[in-house]
């Protein structure tokens, strides 16, 4: 038997208690998500202060979504073309 280092309480094993551990590690996760939203949400807000290979990849990305959407757009007019043709 062991006082668990968390709670301070009896442990019935060697270690601490299961669920102050996970208690633990959740408060810690949590802390760290506080320490980090400013930084994310100033990194929303300015855009422009971005490293300049992030906005490369950004302006790639969109560039090959607007390519996708416009050989959907043929294919679809080509497709209702062929069926124009097929009802004459």
């Amino acid at each position: 038997m062991k006082i668990c280092s968390i709670c301070h309480k009896i442990s019935g094993t060697e270690e601490d208690h299961l669920d102050c551990k996970e208690m633990r590690r959740v408060e810690l996760e949590a802390d760290d998500v506080k320490e980090k939203l400013p930084e994310k949400l100033d990194m929303a807000k300015n855009a422009d202060n971005l490293n300049l290979d992030i906005k490369a990849v950004l302006n790639h990305m969109t560039r090959e979504k607007e390519k996708k959407i416009r050989v959907i757009f043929l294919v679809i007019i080509f497709l209702g073309l062929l069926v124009l043709l097929a009802l004459h």
